[in-house]
C-alpha cells in the first residue's frame, strides 16, 4: 500500500496490521513501483510485515542496485522473489 508519494502508506498500513490477528501480512508487489526503496523497505520492517514480494525492482536499473544492496541479490522464479522478514 503506497500513498501518493510513492511511499509505503505507513498511517494505513498500521491501521490494517491492527486487525490481522495472528495472521502474517505480505507487503505485494507495489514495492516495485515505490520512489525510494531503501527508505520503503525500512518502514515496512519496522511495521512489523512478516513478508515481502517484489520483482527486485527490475524496471529500473537504479532501484535494483539500491535494493541489491539492501536486501540482497534475489533470483527470478518461483518463490525465489520472497523475503521473510521476521
Amino acid at each position: 500500500m503506497l500513498n501518493e508519494d510513492g511511499e509505503v502508506d505507513v498511517e494505513n498500513m498500521k491501521k490494517v496490521l491492527a486487525e490481522r490477528g495472528n495472521m502474517k501480512v505480505t507487503f505485494h508487489r507495489a514495492f516495485d513501483m515505490c520512489k525510494d526503496p531503501i527508505k520503503a523497505f525500512k518502514d515496512i520492517k519496522a511495521l512489523g510485515i512478516d513478508i515481502l514480494l517484489t520483482s527486485g525492482q527490475k524496471n529500473s536499473n537504479r532501484r535494483k542496485k539500491a535494493y541489491k544492496g539492501t536486501c540482497g541479490n534475489f533470483q527470478g522464479g518461483k518463490n525465489r522473489n520472497r523475503k521473510r522478514l521476521s
